[in-house]
């Protein structure tokens, strides 16, 4: 009897240690960190990322000089979501919809990729994340709730420019998987194509992945208690969406962009993406490159598989799939 009382007591202390695990990783991965509006501070970025901060800083500015119309709506459970519209050079019907990353917001993440398409001809919507920069919410949903607000920032856009008009949805990271998780609904005729950046297969395997190499913790009990935790307090569950399902049946056409070294969704993620997709696809896979960091790592290897992504979509041509692989 000692000795199972004994167990019984490592066991309990062990079940208490494997709870506060799980809590504090719930807490530190999917539990909003910055208040409305504040930005997250760099030195809590990354050291990866020190290179790239003062062509952050300049094109941020030059996205503000441009004076972008502030823009918000509601979503289903009633939190208010903004955004930037900056509009083209000349009056134009084409719409990049630009969709941030984990722990990112708008003019921080797309400010750069925002001159681009502005330089291009294209209107350029910057929109907050539900539970980053300056929109409301508490818990980080990874895409599982964000692709419903995406909607209904798409029949904004629709009802803005017009039937007729031409929608792209360029996504990194997290805004990577609301785009695909949007692929196979009912959306607007208007959009034409997704930017997957940096995407990853589920929520339940990126999370997986954070929870083995950042924080060292075992994957059984913590992210099976973390699960539940995000659905109880969050309103979703990790385990609730695939993307790889999603890209099999959506009929839009993906350029999927991934860099070599992403140590928050691994570049295999973005080629088992590819593989399964069954419609027209590209792949870019930059060398070297970050989570989301692609662009600032190699501008003109992502501006002309951005641009031939584009051309294609413009076109309406088909082609087979493997044809349309790009590597650089």
């Amino acid at each position: 009897m000692q000795v199972i009382k004994c167990l019984c007591g490592i066991l309990g202390v062990a079940a208490v240690g494997d709870i506060t695990g799980a809590v504090y990783f719930f807490q530190k991965t999917l539990l909003r960190e910055e208040p409305i509006g504040v930005t997250r501070p760099q030195a809590l970025i990354g050291a990866g990322w020190k290179p790239y901060f003062a062509k952050i800083k300049t094109e941020r500015t030059w996205l503000r000089r441009q004076k972008p119309e502030s823009v918000s709506l509601k979503t289903e459970d009633g939190l208010i979501l903004k955004g930037l519209w900056l509009k083209s050079k000349v009056p134009s019907d084409k719409l990049i919809v630009g969709i941030h990353g984990y722990r990112g917001r708008g003019e921080n993440d797309f400010a750069a990729l925002a001159h681009f398409y502005h330089d291009k001809g294209y209107n350029v919507l910057l929109i907050d994340q539900r539970a980053h920069g300056c929109s409301e919410g508490k818990y980080i949903s990874l895409g599982i709730l964000d692709y419903k607000d995406l909607k209904k920032w798409l029949l904004y856009a629709v009802k803005r420019l017009g039937e007729g008009s031409s929608i792209y949805l360029h996504g990194i990271s997290t805004g990577a998987a609301a785009a695909i998780l949007m692929a196979d609904q009912v959306i607007p005729e208007e959009v034409k194509g997704i930017i997957a950046d940096s995407a990853f297969t589920s929520p339940w395997e990126v999370v997986k992945h954070e929870l083995k190499t950042k924080y060292h913790l075992p994957t059984f009990p913590t992210l099976y208690i973390t699960n539940e935790l995000a659905r109880k307090y969050a309103g979703y569950a990790l385990d609730t969406m695939n993307m790889e399902e999603y890209v099999e049946q959506t009929r839009l056409p993906i350029l999927f962009i991934h860099g070599s070294q992403d140590d928050f969704a691994p570049v295999s993620m973005s080629k088992r993406l590819y593989a399964k997709c069954q419609g027209e696809k590209m792949l870019l896979v930059i060398q070297g490159a970050g989570h989301g960091q692609g662009y600032y790592k190699a501008p003109g290897q992502y501006q002309q598989a951005v641009e031939a992504f584009l051309e294609k979509c413009q076109e309406g041509q088909a082609q087979e799939p493997q044809k349309m692989l790009l590597r650089f």
